[in-house]
């Protein structure tokens, strides 16, 4: 059988760019997107946030009749700053757990968009009308509502605001952090990104043995 990683999230764009960092972090992992159920958790009741796990653990046992799942990746942003994120993994890796389903949450702080400025470089090659976003030493999980952040910080003085980052613009970043090689060389400090890089490299190489 064929092993695969499944990965599920809020939305398309994050699913995709979650993929490109666990291919970064992880080269020649095979993973695979599922667009539903969504990770419902934050704000959620225990009960209510444990019957979401069971609707993701069904879908991985369904799979499991095709391909080996050796680990699930499962995303949802914070809205909140650090440390909020352990909370959040730790809830959404008990519930599926309990399901026995092995999974590393994905949960950023305060959203995904806070984890593209450890790696200027990659958002600058993806657009030529960015600039450098900044933040170079600082730890980047402690900034509020990190998508608007990222929008300003890039966009240059008089700049035309056709041009400014947009949720689509995340699995292109992304991309370029694999691309440009630049996955263990952030320029800036993410709790939240760095449990998740150590959780994943963790779990696949265990995964291995």
């Amino acid at each position: 059988m064929t092993a695969l990683v499944l990965v599920f999230g809020e939305d398309d764009n994050d699913r995709e760019a979650v993929c490109h960092l666990a291919r970064a972090l992880c080269p020649g992992v095979c993973l695979a997107k599922r667009r539903s159920p969504l990770v419902l958790t934050k704000g959620r009741a225990e009960a209510e946030a444990r019957k979401q796990a069971s609707r993701i653990a069904a879908v991985v046992r369904a799979e499991r009749i095709r391909s080996e799942i050796p680990l699930v990746l499962a995303h949802e942003d914070c809205d909140a700053v650090e440390p909020a994120h352990e909370a959040l993994a730790d809830r959404i890796e008990g519930n599926l757990s309990r399901e026995g389903i092995p999974c590393v949450a994905v949960t950023p702080a305060f959203e995904i968009e806070a984890w593209w400025f450890l790696w200027p470089r990659a958002v600058t090659a993806v657009k030529s009308h960015w600039r450098d976003p900044g933040q170079q030493g600082r730890e980047v999980g402690l900034i509020v509502d990190a998508k608007e952040a990222l929008r300003h910080a890039l966009r240059k003085p008089g700049g035309d605001r056709r041009h400014d980052y947009k949720e689509s613009d995340s699995p292109k970043i992304a991309a370029k952090v694999g691309e440009l090689e630049l996955v263990d060389q952030p320029q800036a400090r993410s709790a939240s990104f760095a449990r998740f890089a150590t959780k994943l490299r963790v779990a696949l190489r265990d995964g291995e043995k």
